[in-house]
This record gives C-alpha cells, sequence and structure tokens, in this order.
C-alpha cells in the first residue's frame, strides 16, 4: 500500500511537472506579442555578467532616444537600452533591481519621464511582465502593480497566465510566433514610423516647479531609499516632450528632489539647441525622437557619459564582437533613411532649410532634378536611391555650385524608380557645414 502511495505521488509531482513545463513553453507563444520586448528582456540575459558601462533603463522614451549600436560605433561604450513601453514608475524599483542581478558595476541610467503620471493600463503590465523571466523579484513586481490596481484574485490571473487572455489569438499566429529569437539589436529602436515619420513640434520649455500627488512622492521616495541603500550608482534623465506646464512643473519637481538626495540628474528637456534636435523635422511624434533626432541624441549623451563617468573605448576586444554585429544589424535598418553626414556627425548649421523639390523625366527618360534656393548656402549635394536591390540606400551622386538649382541624372536605365534628396551647406574656415533636408526626398517612376 505504501508503495502505490509513492507511485501515486511520484505520476502526480511528474504530471504536475510536465503541465508545468507546457504552460511555461504555451506562455512563450502567448503573450502582449511585441518582439522588440522579447529582444530587450532575451538580450539582456545573453550579455555576459558585469560586461556593460550602463544599463538604461526607462519606457519609449528611452529606446526611441538612444541607440546603443550607434553609441558603440561612434565611441566604443556599451549601454544597454533596457525599456519596455508603458514601463510604469512604480515598476523601476524592481528593474533596477533586475538591472543589478547580471550588471551591479554599471551605471544606471534612469529616465524621470515615466515619473510625469501614474497611471497604467493592463495593455502597459502585459508588456511589463509577459516577457520578464520568472523570479521572486517579478513576483514582487506583480504582486506590488497588480495591487495597486485593486484587482481581484480572478482579474489577476491573466497576467501570471496570459494564455488565458490571448489564446484567442492561436488563429492569427504565423511562423514567426514559433520562431522569433534575440535580434542582436541590443534593445535599438527600428519600426518603421521611427524611420520614416517626421512631425513638427512645438515646445514650450518651463522651469516653474509643481509639487506632485503623493503616490508620485512615495514611489520616488522608495525608489531613491532603495538606491541608498544599496549604494547605486545612477544618473537620471529628462528628456523633450510636448508635455503641458503641469506635467513639465511635477518632472522639475522630481529633478530637484532627486538632486537633493545627492544624485545627478540631466535635464535635457531644453538642451535641443546644445544637441542639434529640431522641433520641426527630429521627432515622429510628441513624445519621441524620429531616427535623426535619435543619432544626435545618441551622440550627445554618449559624450556626456565619457566626459563625466569616464568611460572607454573597448572597441577591437575579441569578447565584444556582439556589439560590432549590432552596428551591422542596425545599419541595414537606418541607412537606407539617412545621410552618411548625419552618420558621420558632420557639422551642421541649422540655419540652412531644406530646399523645395521637383523631379521629371525628360524625352529620354532622364530625371531632371529642381530645387529652390537656400539663403546662405555656398552649394548643394545631391543624394539617390533607387528600388534596386543593394541600391537603397542614400549615396551622395552629384554636387553644384551654390548658384545651381537643377541637375539631370543620366544613369536611369535600370531603375523603376528613383529618389533624391537635396542637402545645402555653406563653408566656412575651409570647413562644409551641412543644413536640413527631405528625409522623404522626391521620387519619380521611370517605367
Amino acid at each position: 500500500m505504501k508503495k502505490n502511495t509513492i507511485k501515486i505521488l511520484v505520476k502526480c509531482i511528474a504530471f504536475f511537472a510536465v503541465l508545468f513545463v507546457c504552460i511555461a513553453i504555451l506562455q512563450h507563444f502567448f503573450g502582449i506579442r511585441d518582439y522588440s520586448i522579447y529582444s530587450r528582456e532575451q538580450g539582456f540575459l545573453q550579455e555576459e555578467e558585469n560586461s556593460l558601462d550602463a544599463v538604461y533603463i526607462g519606457a519609449s522614451h528611452e529606446f526611441s532616444f538612444f541607440q546603443p549600436p550607434l553609441a558603440w560605433k561612434d565611441h566604443g561604450i556599451t549601454v544597454f537600452s533596457y525599456g519596455i513601453p508603458s514601463m510604469p514608475a512604480q515598476s523601476y524599483v524592481y528593474r533596477v533591481k533586475e538591472a543589478l542581478k547580471r550588471q551591479p558595476d554599471s551605471l544606471l541610467i534612469l529616465n524621470l519621464n515615466s515619473f510625469k503620471s501614474m497611471g497604467f493600463n493592463d495593455k502597459a503590465l502585459h508588456r511589463n511582465l509577459d516577457y520578464m523571466p520568472w523570479s521572486v523579484n517579478k513576483l514582487e513586481m506583480m504582486q506590488d502593480l497588480l495591487s495597486r490596481k485593486n484587482y481581484s484574485i480572478e482579474n489577476r490571473l491573466e497576467f501570471y497566465l496570459p494564455l488565458l487572455r490571448f489564446h484567442s489569438g492561436w488563429s492569427e499566429m504565423t511562423s514567426k510566433d514559433f520562431t522569433h529569437t534575440y535580434n542582436g539589436l541590443k534593445g535599438a529602436y527600428y519600426y518603421k514610423y521611427f524611420l520614416q515619420t517626421s512631425s513638427p513640434q512645438t515646445f514650450d520649455v518651463t522651469e516653474e516647479s509643481t509639487q506632485p500627488d503623493e503616490e508620485t512622492l512615495q514611489v520616488m521616495g522608495e525608489l531613491l531609499d532603495y538606491l541608498d541603500r544599496e549604494k547605486v550608482r545612477v544618473l537620471f534623465v529628462t528628456v523633450p516632450q510636448v508635455l503641458d506646464k503641469e506635467s513639465q512643473g511635477r518632472l522639475n519637481y522630481l529633478e530637484e528632489m532627486v538632486r537633493d538626495r545627492g544624485y545627478e540628474c540631466l535635464d535635457m528637456m531644453g538642451l535641443g539647441d546644445t544637441y542639434g534636435v529640431q522641433e520641426a523635422v527630429d521627432f515622429h511624434d510628441s513624445n519621441h525622437l524620429n531616427i535623426h533626432g535619435s543619432i544626435k541624441f545618441t551622440e550627445y549623451l554618449s559624450d556626456y557619459l565619457i566626459e563625466n563617468y569616464g568611460f572607454t573605448d573597448k572597441r577591437g576586444r575579441d569578447s565584444l564582437e556582439s556589439w560590432d554585429t549590432s552596428v551591422t544589424l542596425y545599419g541595414d535598418y537606418i541607412d537606407p533613411w539617412t545621410l552618411d553626414i548625419e552618420r558621420d556627425h558632420a557639422p551642421r548649421d541649422y540655419d540652412l532649410q531644406a530646399p523645395e523639390m521637383t523631379v521629371r523625366a525628360d524625352e529620354e527618360q532622364h530625371a531632371v532634378l529642381s530645387w529652390t534656393e537656400t539663403p546662405g548656402a555656398d552649394g548643394y549635394r545631391i543624394y539617390r536611391k533607387t528600388n534596386i536591390e543593394g541600391d537603397t540606400f542614400w549615396k551622395q551622386t552629384a554636387e553644384t555650385s551654390g548658384e545651381t538649382f537643377t541637375w539631370t541624372d543620366t544613369h536611369t536605365e535600370e531603375a523603376a524608380r528613383l529618389y533624391y534628396t537635396v542637402l545645402p551647406f555653406r563653408t566656412e574656415n575651409g570647413e562644409d557645414l551641412f543644413g536640413n533636408f527631405s528625409f522623404a526626398g522626391v521620387d519619380l517612376r521611370i517605367s
């Protein structure tokens, strides 16, 4: 009888073990289905322990601003973008704990913009929970966030078992849902609207300070207390967003609170003139930069980290080859939408406005490009790309004087569609300073 009881017990344990494994596997497929989040979570786990210069934590106003492959390409510093869309401010302590498990000696860069509001919804919870590896820390974060929503036990179950909510998505799944892996981009951002959209914004920056509500003060106080206890190296930052004065005022108050506790806070809300971000062209919406603004932001913050935190150039080390790979992979995304002068951080003069352009085909099916004069320009560079495989990147194809406003492309035979953009520049002390340009350019169908 005793042996039978043991056998039954063993079978029960085995059954529940198999059930747990099956559920764990299903959880991999039935979640919020955002593979950029998956790649940040899995990519961070794949970094060698205690190998990063910094871990940058925040919501979308972190990863749409700072691009790790560009910081590595130009400076050889390793900063992983550990940002999760809609990351609630209440989760920062737990994300910091998660980062310190693997990177205890890294500088932690914490984006303050998430503290402008304490609200979060179910979608934000799934984004922040579904791909996070299971641990005591994750369970504590789930308990904290769900308690703040006053959810019943029944309503909490979908966050422990996301397949309860997302099981109906089975019919919509493709092979990608079963084969996706870490994309190797170190958390960099690459979505279409980030690469292709430019949306003019108007900022009204205020220095006034407004005391936040009690929950915000409590959450920030708990975070600062934890950082004090663990003696964590931290840099707080704020980034430019179109915010009302009250939201800005709350962030200003929190910046003062952070500094009063002895932590550095880099306020980049009003630094656009310093690092070249242009309200008219460098945002894809009111809260996020596009790739053109992100290149400038990444360069500025990288220089700041090197100057103030002593980060050194690690390029060439065999153990960091994955960072070289990330540069190549990221280039495949951004090179078709950016110019060489952006990626090389050439000197700029943003007073030189982008010319208006038109393009037409002449009788010989050559492309005739015309543009308006840019006051102050000494010349113009003409960039071209086509729809031919391997020729989809902007390449400089000609340069004209400041008195020439038309150019004919006679090499149009193979292309069905051609794209052009014109970059004005002026020369000062023997150095070319480049102005603004149309990111999308103008296009012409040849056949």
